[in-house]
């Protein structure tokens, strides 16, 4: 059903112009099906131009699903940024024979929440990227209404939403660490010498903006004392739930600061001022579950990065991390069947001490290749590599 109508393939100035109705103020009826109908604000391109919204309008939660269930074949293609209209332009125009109803909703949708509940869209958008989740709908997405900075931060700036702004750039950073992972992902369904060179070309200048100053940025958490937020596998029953299973609750008890406790442990993780706080955390458990596992079977480093079986130690088959923040909770799972989920984002994370990206470059860090052994002391106490990209002194 169409819920939106937009001016993606006409130039409609007025409801009128359709042959719809007035009935009040903002207010028309579409006279084939009586339906009523209310002029909105569209995201800018470049136009300013109104849409119509069907009454009663849909939830916040109907309105989530329809953009986040999306989806244009070969958008891909457009990579690297575009404007909102070159975007919009080229993907229902030249990839589409006609619009679509779900062309309008998705439009329609992002611009009235955008529109009305800008915090809850980035919010939303922000929780899906932790998740790991990667599909064209969201990329698709960001790409739109993110990537098109200076229009919307200017926007932002006229009402002095301010939290609203550094929201938008953590989402950005966050965007590019994806990319990276999909890029890659992509680049070997990808036919043609030049592409493949964009793609590596695009990995290797991100690479060289971000890494370096990620990884500094990275271990100065948490800020707090690494006494409040010691973890022992082997003696913890944190989250316990059933034999194998493990819920451990994590609390914001203030603006970034997070606690974990229990009767018999409590943990506490200031990371104030991090853009990654949840993978951060999930990483911590994960690198402190690997330990062990690398130590027992002699593995090399490099295992300490990557999602990893747990055997032969069994006592977490199934562990997830539950984020209460904000009157939200989000789940996390870190560890299925008895195997650890270590996400792009939180790969980085955990590496981040040893200066490298993915642990690719064997001649520059041939370590990672070798067994060695690791606990939390040590990993902490690990000097950070300087990236092959700046010349040592």
């Amino acid at each position: 059903m169409k819920y939106f109508i937009t001016a993606l393939n006409s130039n409609w100035k007025s409801p009128l112009q359709l042959g719809f109705i007035a009935k009040e103020e903002g207010i028309y009826i579409d006279p084939s099906d009586k339906s009523e109908w209310k002029i909105m604000s569209m995201l800018n391109r470049g136009n300013f131009e109104s849409g119509l919204y069907r009454l009663p309008s849909l939830s916040k939660q109907e309105l989530f699903n329809i953009i986040f269930s999306y989806n244009t074949n070969g958008f891909l293609e457009y990579l690297p940024k575009r404007s909102i209209d070159d975007v919009l332009n080229m993907v229902f125009s030249k990839k589409k024979k006609a619009i679509l109803d779900s062309d309008h909703n998705f439009y329609g949708s992002t611009s009235f929440l955008f529109n009305n509940y800008p915090y809850e869209l980035l919010n939303e958008i922000d929780v899906q990227l932790e998740k790991g989740i990667n599909n064209i709908s969201i990329i698709k997405l960001l790409d739109i209404e993110l990537y098109c900075q200076d229009d919307l931060i200017d926007r932002l700036k006229e009402g002095h939403q301010k939290n609203l702004i550094m929201k938008w750039k953590q989402i950005k950073i966050k965007y590019n660490l994806q990319l990276i992972w999909l890029i890659d992902k992509q680049k070997n369904k990808r036919d043609g010498i030049s592409l493949i060179s964009f793609n590596i070309a695009i990995f290797i200048i991100l690479f060289i903006l971000y890494y370096d100053l990620f990884c500094k940025y990275t271990t100065q958490y948490p800020k707090n004392s690494k006494e409040e937020f010691k973890y022992n596998p082997k003696k913890s029953t944190l989250g316990y739930q059933s034999d194998g299973d493990f819920i451990i609750k994590v609390i914001e008890t203030r603006q970034g600061v997070w606690v974990v406790e229990d009767e018999n442990e409590k943990m506490k993780f200031d990371m104030s001022g991090y853009i990654f706080p949840k993978a951060y955390i999930c990483s911590f458990f994960i690198r402190n579950l690997h330990y062990d596992v690398i130590n027992k079977n002699i593995y090399p480093l490099k295992k300490l990065f990557k999602s990893l079986n747990l055997s032969p130690f069994n006592k977490f088959q199934n562990v997830s991390l539950r984020f209460e923040y904000i009157n939200k909770i989000t789940d996390i799972v870190i560890v299925k069947n008895n195997t650890t989920k270590v996400s792009f984002l939180m790969k980085q994370i955990i590496q981040s001490r040893y200066g490298i990206l993915g642990g690719r470059a064997k001649a520059y860090n041939s370590r990672v290749y070798d067994y060695e052994k690791i606990n939390e002391e040590i990993y902490n106490n690990e000097k950070i590599r300087k990236t092959i990209f700046i010349k040592r002194i």
